[in-house]
């Protein structure tokens, strides 16, 4: 079986995950490249047998093709206080992997007649300022607003505790300055999703966790998937930062859109196959993630950017995904032309990433 991955750049993984959602995480050392052995099976347990104590915060890992699981483990804690040890249904915060999904909920409302790319944002967030009239949601999916980022670009302490999206877009209704002329240049910035994510809210008068709960979580069975936000209640069943904390750089954030969700890999692995099969969005809508709209982007090591997507510049068929928030680590890498796809997940800030994929491209190529 050849899952036929595109060889990894490694350097471009690494720098994408690190500046992604404003900061990587804080492992003391890089794992240990383990190398390969006779099987996929015991090539992971190597790797995870090595780098990853069980009284320490792990990782878990998934490689399915076509629907079906062919890997599935795991290693670590999800919560050193009560000793609860990583599952396949143990959710971790996925960073800015939630911007994938983000996407898939404006192309829902897209394929519904709600909304069209080319949409200004100010017809659904009036209150934004006029300078900013020619901003679209196509600049908003593909990073070429000229917003300002607003976890890397404006000082991460002067936000509240508990910051929310509408802490956010209040800031911008009174601070318009743009980076450029949007349209002109792409920037990587986390500020345009969570304007997706209340423009979601907005058109379907539901909050954008609600949102996801009702038109993606429920209908694929996600039942360890939901949405940060002020109101939310953890599930017994999260992993913790480092497995002993409850917040990021000591900061409880309830930002939305571009990162805020929560999952595990059995859930991303019914996420993966009803994306494949097009059980979620149209294969229009699917095609128009795929299109690199934006091409050779600085943030994520010059990959191209779709909508909500990283796209390999290799290949036209393989997309993925990461997220990087002090602990938390996530990434999902698919090849839609072998069916193949990578999950991983991790509360130990070590950037397994790359490591992981090129042992399993290594195994299968």
């Amino acid at each position: 079986m050849k899952l036929k991955f595109q060889r990894l750049f490694v350097i471009t993984l690494i720098s994408f995950l690190l500046s992604a959602c404003g900061a990587g995480g804080k492992g003391s050392t890089a794992p240990i490249n383990t190398g390969v052995l006779a099987t996929l099976e015991d090539t992971l347990d190597n790797y995870m047998n090595t780098n990853i104590s069980d009284n320490d915060p792990g990782i878990a890992i998934l490689v399915m093709k076509d629907g079906v699981t062919i890997y599935s483990g795991e290693k670590g804690l999800a919560n050193k206080t009560s000793k609860q040890a990583i599952t396949a249904n143990t959710s971790f915060k996925l960073a800015s992997m939630s911007k994938l999904f983000t996407a898939i909920a404006i192309m829902q409302l897209r394929e519904q007649g709600l909304l069209s790319p080319s949409d200004t944002i100010q017809t659904y967030l009036p209150e934004l300022a006029s300078s900013w009239n020619n901003i679209t949601i196509h600049h908003l999916l593909t990073h070429q607003s000229g917003i300002p980022d607003w976890i890397n670009e404006i000082d991460f302490h002067s936000w509240p505790d508990r910051v929310t999206n509408t802490h956010v877009i209040e800031y911008f209704s009174l601070n318009s300055k743009l980076n450029f002329s949007p349209g002109t240049q792409a920037k990587y910035s986390n500020s345009g999703y969570i304007l997706l994510s209340e423009i979601v809210s907005r058109l379907t008068s539901l909050s954008f966790s609600d949102y996801m709960r009702i038109n993606i979580f429920e209908p694929l069975g996600m039942i360890n998937s939901y949405i940060i936000d002020g109101s939310y209640i953890a599930s017994p069943n999260t992993a913790l930062n480092f497995a002993k904390n409850t917040t990021q750089f000591n900061r409880t954030l309830h930002v939305n859109g571009p990162s805020g969700m929560v999952s595990s890999t059995n859930d991303l692995q019914a996420f993966v196959s009803a994306l494949i099969n097009g059980e979620i969005i149209e294969s229009s809508s699917l095609s128009l993630m795929l299109t690199p709209h934006t091409l050779k982007m600085a943030a994520i090591g010059n990959s191209h950017y779709g909508y909500g997507m990283v796209l390999e510049p290799l290949s036209n068929d393989v997309f993925f995904h990461g997220g990087s928030l002090d602990s938390f680590e996530s990434e999902i890498r698919v090849n839609l032309a072998t069916g193949a796809a990578i999950i991983q997940i991790a509360n130990d800030g070590r950037s397994h990433q790359a490591q992981v994929v090129n042992i399993i491209n290594d195994f299968f190529n």
